[in-house]
């Protein structure tokens, strides 16, 4: 589940479609359309590649930048300790009035505790990672039990259902920085493994009340989407920044470009939506297997895509199984052959770190290898 762990999302983009046609796993070809890699990040864990091995049993004093590295690491905790003593209060609500706009949003607050599980992840003490989950439990009820009446999706929550209710993903991904570092220190967090799957079952209309996908014409419905659903009303200058700050005059410029109908027609598709498909690769990792949905949105023309196991290869796939059938691979790499408008969600197979890394592209290199 957690980012790190084995694999990709579900989405290869912001679309998904019906599974049918089926697509063919092909043989290897010239790569006709994209190549995923599915980066991964040790974590620990044993080793299961092949080779000799070398023992090293002699005392060696530890170098002066390794020690160093170390306290700086320890150092964290202390920085973690008082940042939360300075920002937050003793239920951890941010000392900050709730707000919801360019200018200030949950995302500000967040982003100032973002990489405080990759402190953790490298070796900080515990404190830091538990410190980090009071906080982050505390900003989803404090931006849940916050109202902006002004606002049409804030006057319930600026949060619903622990998520941003309808705004852009230019700052909705900003906020869940640390919510995906965090399966790096725990993932076996039950509680983030719900969220994770409930997160991404907002963007494949799992959640009756977000209904935020149009699978007919394969597109995310608005700029501003989240648990609520796509908004398909004009956005109002407060939808875009709040209700007017004090000290800030209504025509200044960070308002008035929001006055521009070009700013107010929201609806439809944005590539900031792509950033949505985060939610589906921090949702789709397991241990042994990922999930992959490969839509091909050209209705005329097929499309072949080359699916690489980790940036250099070092994954292998053992099997792939699509619309019911399995197709065995037992290589670094695939070809899957989607027919004019075809999807399907790929379930594969992988064994990690079972191959020799090589920056060599797959069709550069034999089959299997």
């Amino acid at each position: 589940m957690q980012i790190g762990q084995a694999s990709t999302g579900r989405m290869l983009s912001a679309v998904s479609a019906p599974a049918s046609p089926t697509p063919d796993l092909v043989a290897a070809k010239p790569l006709a359309l994209a190549l995923l890699a599915l980066a991964v990040v040790p974590l620990g864990l044993p080793a299961q590649g092949i080779g000799p091995t070398v023992v090293v049993d002699a005392r060696m004093a530890a170098p002066a930048w390794a020690t160093a590295q170390r306290e700086l690491i320890q150092l964290n905790a202390e920085a973690v300790r008082v940042h939360r003593g300075r920002q937050f209060d003793a239920r951890g609500y941010s000392l900050a009035p709730p707000q919801r706009g360019v200018g200030a949003g949950p995302d500000d607050v967040t982003e100032a505790i973002r990489n405080w599980p990759l402190a953790h992840a490298v070796g900080g003490a515990d404190s830091i990672i538990e410190t980090w989950s009071d906080v982050w439990e505390a900003h989803l009820r404090q931006y849940s039990e916050a109202r902006i009446p002004q606002v049409e999706m804030a006057r319930d929550g600026i949060l619903h259902k622990e998520f941003t209710t309808a705004y852009d993903w230019e700052h909705i991904g900003e906020g869940l920085g640390p919510f995906y570092f965090h399966g790096l220190s725990r993932p076996d967090d039950a509680r983030h493994v719900e969220r994770a799957r409930r997160y991404a079952g907002f963007y494949m209309n799992e959640d009756p009340d977000a209904p935020n996908y149009d699978p007919k014409r394969r597109i995310i419905r608005s700029l501003f989407n989240g648990s609520r659903g796509a908004d398909l009303t004009p956005a109002t200058v407060d939808d875009w920044d709040g209700p007017l700050p004090d000290g800030v005059s209504p025509t200044a410029a960070r308002r008035t470009r929001f006055a521009n109908p070009a700013n107010q027609n929201i609806r439809g598709d944005h590539p900031l939506n792509l950033s949505a498909t985060m939610l589906h690769l921090n949702e789709s990792f397991d241990a042994d297997e990922v999930r992959l949905t490969l839509v091909n949105v050209g209705a005329e023309r097929a499309r072949t895509v080359t699916v690489q196991m980790g940036a250099s290869g070092e994954h292998r796939a053992t099997t792939v199984t699509s619309g019911g059938r399995r197709t065995t691979v037992n290589g670094p790499w695939f070809n899957v052959r989607l027919a004019p408008g075809a999807g399907q969600t790929l379930t594969i197979g992988v064994r990690r770190y079972a191959n020799q890394p090589t920056l060599a592209f797959p069709w550069a290199r034999p089959a299997g290898r």
